[in-house]
């Protein structure tokens, strides 16, 4: 996948027509006006050039296949929406699909929306933006170590200096595609830990 742009969009409102891998899985979806339609089979759809498509937590394969639908009914963007849970498939999304680039990334509660439209020549990689998320994923799992379990000398710093120094340098990344309340009450663990 292509970057063109982190900027915040603002989303469309209306009815959607919403791709999802699994109908029975519980979602927070009153972000979606009555008359959306919620499918795990896009190509049955009748799509129009001007609809709102999102894809809610779709694999790499998915997210393709959606793309393929959307092009060829006209389309020319789609909303890619994300929550922890599918997490788990942004690494081989940012990595594969490169006939789509991210157009805008916003925050919307759990969520984290991208707007994905087709790539051009000029638009860069990913890459930066996929490291953030790796970083943010690696933090998030309690078998990560921060701290070295080397035996303290007199010179080292404490273990709380460490520990501060490697959660800001690995959180700063993320800061610009973080919610504000994220990133508040971040500041307010650096303070409590200070």
């Amino acid at each position: 996948m292509k970057l063109r742009s982190v900027e915040t969009r603002e989303l469309r409102s209306g009815p959607a027509i919403v791709f999802v891998d699994d109908l029975g899985a519980p979602y927070e979806l009153s972000h979606f006006d009555s008359g959306s339609v919620f499918t795990e089979h896009p190509p049955s759809l009748e799509i129009a050039p001007d609809d709102w498509l999102v894809g809610i937590n779709l694999d790499a394969r998915s997210l393709g296949e959606f793309w393929q639908v959307a092009t060829e009914a006209g389309c020319d963007r789609l909303s890619y929406w994300a929550n922890a849970a599918g997490a788990q498939h942004l690494e081989m999304v940012f990595q594969s699909l490169d006939m789509v680039a991210i157009d805008g990334v916003t925050p919307v509660g759990e969520w984290i929306a991208f707007d994905l439209t087709g790539a051009t020549r000029t638009d860069g990689s990913s890459a930066e933006l996929i490291s953030g998320f790796l970083i943010g994923q690696r933090l998030k799992r309690p078998d990560t170590k921060l701290v070295s379990e080397e035996p303290r000398a007199e010179t080292q710093p404490s273990r709380r200096a460490v520990l501060l120094t490697k959660v800001v340098h690995l959180a700063k990344p993320l800061k610009p595609y973080l919610p504000p309340s994220i990133i508040h009450a971040g500041y307010k663990l650096l303070g409590a830990l200070k």
